[in-house]
């Protein structure tokens, strides 16, 4: 029996697992296990407790992206981002908290915050040492892209997707919400026309956004395009996938399964419900 075996062997639900690993190594830990996990995304605590503490009919996994990794032993804490100490999960839950950044860098302030919650339903999960790709992809030459491709290929890596982040206005003008073009120019350009369905929703906001950093909101696409990709797909829907046409020219293809265009629903509905409190 490897490492690997072993390792999915000893999870087990009821217990929140803190993850030394990326979203990428979860989704295939979670596909060993035979479950679907649904993800809570920078959550406040009375979401965590009412969503993680009682019997969900439509979930049983969950991977929580967390604003901030800090935990606190006060019944009473002001900041509603910070972790219970004292959460506990339902019995039949599966509840994993992924501790690598978005730079595939684990933080001395994520350490010392698992550490210090460590114990009781809190257990450490660490993937690194196993035979799980740290990226969904090892190629050691990526290959050769045009500037609007090498964006969209971000897309399959948590290493650069954090790019989404940070376009200036002039890039988000000339990409995204081009005066005269309804479609981003950026994924006709890069032959991913397939993304531009989900990606309009969210350009349409990016006007209300302009003096409050337009970009992370093409940031939230970015992450949901990422974990349809890793997470949420399936054998028959893959999420964003990179091959050749006919003619030879690298085109991206796009096919998101069911969870993940139900995420989608739960994404855009944030972002525009958002917009509507500016």
């Amino acid at each position: 029996m490897d490492t690997l075996t072993k390792l999915v062997a000893q999870i087990q639900p009821g217990y929140i697992y803190l993850t030394l690993g990326t979203t990428y190594q979860l989704s295939s830990i979670c596909h060993s296990l035979n479950l679907s996990p649904h993800l809570l995304f920078e959550p406040k605590r009375k979401e965590l407790i009412e969503t993680l503490y009682y019997h969900n009919y439509s979930y049983n996994c969950f991977i929580i992206i967390l604003k901030e990794l800090k935990s606190s032993t006060k019944s009473v804490a002001t900041n509603e981002y910070i972790l219970p100490s004292d959460l506990e999960p339902f019995e039949d839950n599966y509840v994993f908290i992924p501790l690598v950044g978005l730079d595939c860098e684990v933080t001395a302030a994520a350490k010392k915050a698992a550490q210090s919650l460590e114990g009781g339903k809190y257990r450490i999960l660490d993937l690194r040492n196993t035979s799980l790709k740290f990226l969904p992809f090892d190629n050691n030459q990526e290959p050769i892209y045009t500037t609007e491709q090498t964006i969209v290929y971000s897309l399959l890596s948590a290493k650069h997707i954090m790019r989404w982040a940070t376009f200036t206005q002039n890039e988000l003008r000339q990409w995204f919400v081009t005066p005269g073009q309804v479609e981003p120019i950026l994924l006709i350009r890069s032959k991913a026309t397939s993304l531009i369905p989900f990606i309009l929703p969210f350009c349409k906001t990016l006007e209300h956004y302009w003096h409050k950093n337009p970009s992370g909101i093409l940031l939230k696409f970015a992450i949901w395009v990422f974990l349809s990709t890793t997470v949420w797909n399936t054998n028959r829907c893959k999420g964003l996938t990179v091959s050749k046409n006919k003619k030879g020219e690298t085109v991206f293809y796009y096919n998101p399964s069911v969870k993940a265009r139900m995420e989608w629903n739960n994404f855009t509905h944030l972002v525009t419900q958002t917009t509507k409190l500016l």
